[in-house]
Order: C-alpha cells, then structure tokens, then sequence
C-alpha cells in the first residue's frame, strides 16, 4: 500500500506516518524514494500496540516510573 492508502486505512495523517516512518517505529519499505507497507505487517503491527481500556493502568504506571 502507498503512504496515502495506509493513512486512509489507519486513519492517520501523512505527517504522522512520515514521523513514524522516519523514527522506524512502523514496519515499512523504502524502495528509492517510495515508501510501501504491507497490510499483514500494518495489521500485527496495530495488534501488537494497541490495547484496552482495563490496561491504562498498568500503561499509565509504566509512563510514569
């Protein structure tokens, strides 16, 4: 998928992405100039950051210490 396909899919902003390309916090591949990304990657990717609400307790103390 290109960059503007995965920020309709995701529902993020082009800028935002670009950051989270750029910080490789987001799977990704470059190809020249051309940034791609790969559905099943961007799906276990969200799986595995996402969480619930019974967890912003045990996210909120791991921020804070």
């Amino acid at each position: 998928m290109t960059l503007t396909e995965t920020s309709e899919y995701m529902n993020l902003s082009a800028s935002l992405l670009y950051k989270l390309v750029e910080a490789k916090q987001i799977p990704h591949t470059r190809i020249g100039r051309k940034i791609l990304f790969d559905r099943q990657k961007l799906e276990k990717y969200i799986d595995e950051n996402s969480f619930g609400v019974e967890d912003w307790d045990e996210k909120a103390k791991e921020m804070l210490e």
